[in-house]
């Protein structure tokens, strides 16, 4: 009986230790930081994004009245009748945030906390940043012609844009645009071979 007793006593001491020993890498190897403390019960879940350093939070959130605004960093933006899905997008290197919001059934996009002009239609997913941040760009409608805004300013007019893509060195834009039927490249304002 005492070689029982002594027996289990050692297999508890082992299975203790052993137990602490995993407790202990796991909490020596945790992390945690606290990046924004959601305060709304009627935010958006899926429009939560966290920047790329880790250490910025934007989300949608309704409010009472039926109005949306982004929260970014603790601080609320300004009201809104909706806010585009696919955004609040944040730029490679965390410093800036855009989004797009509709008010009186125009949308504009909102670059750190700025408006840009009113438009019939922003294209959803299509705001984006360069690798290097410098840059925003997105699609837009104006009177049922999709065009991109680049830097603030607008390209040519088309029936139909897609998503626009940033060259690594951040000094080319590409999308693809359809007229007439046809889609083809736009390759720095430059239009490649119809399909």
């Amino acid at each position: 009986m005492r070689v029982r007793i002594l027996f289990l006593a050692v297999i508890f001491v082992c299975f203790s230790m052993t137990v602490l020993a995993e407790k202990e890498q796991a909490v020596e190897g945790a992390s945690e930081t606290l990046i924004a403390e959601i305060n709304f019960p009627s935010w958006i879940k899926e429009s939560l994004k966290i920047s790329p350093d880790g250490k910025r939070a934007a989300y949608v959130v309704f409010t009472l009245d039926r109005k949306q605004f982004v929260d970014v960093d603790d601080k609320e933006g300004k009201r809104y009748d909706g806010i585009l899905m696919n955004t609040p997008v944040f730029s490679p290197d965390s410093r800036r945030m855009a989004y797009a919001g509709q008010t009186d059934k125009k949308w504009i996009v909102v670059i750190d906390g700025k408006e840009e002009k009113q438009y019939d239609n922003i294209g959803a997913g299509s705001v984006t940043f360069s690798p290097d941040s410098k840059r925003a760009a997105y699609a837009a409608e104006l009177n049922g012609k999709w065009f991109a805004v680049i830097d603030g300013k607008e390209e040519k007019q088309y029936d139909g844009i897609g998503f626009l893509v940033f060259s690594s060195d951040d000094k080319r834009i590409a999308y693809a645009a359809k007229s007439e039927d046809k889609w083809f490249a736009v390759i720095v304002g430059k239009e490649e071979k119809q399909y």
